[in-house]
């Protein structure tokens, strides 16, 4: 069962992919794990695919040498995602991506627009404002 639905899914993605002529991000959820080393070489090793990490208070465990091993395994991961709230004292809807391609976090993250001015670098809260 497990084969037949991984083989629909990258069915279902190569499918998007061409009608969109774009890549395709799929979300794989992985809830409640007390061991993150075990999940996270099995998605690593898809040269394909980008690993995310959207860890919205964990990841902040990688920075305490005595928390660290909570998120053993987490580096593997391609970009990170994490809520600041939770530990920064910042306003509630303020989040931080880490990426190990700047390239792509850019292109990611960049809106471009006729309305809107032009920024170098797309560097900009404009459109995160209340």
């Amino acid at each position: 069962m497990k084969q037949q639905l991984d083989s629909a899914r990258r069915r279902s993605v190569q499918y998007l992919e061409t009608i969109q002529n774009r890549k395709v991000c799929t979300p794989e959820a992985v809830a409640a794990l007390e061991k993150f080393d075990e999940p996270f070489p099995e998605q690593s090793s898809r040269a394909e695919e980008v690993f995310h990490v959207d860890n919205a208070f964990g990841l902040w465990a990688a920075a305490a040498p005595t928390r660290a091993q909570l998120v053993k395994g987490m580096d593997a991961a391609d970009s990170w995602a994490t809520d600041a709230h939770k530990w920064l004292d910042v306003p509630y809807d303020c989040g931080i991506a880490f990426s190990r391609d700047a390239d792509a976090l850019r292109a990611a993250m960049a809106v471009s627009a006729a309305y809107l001015p032009t920024v170098t670098q797309h560097r900009n809260p404009s459109l995160s404002r209340r």
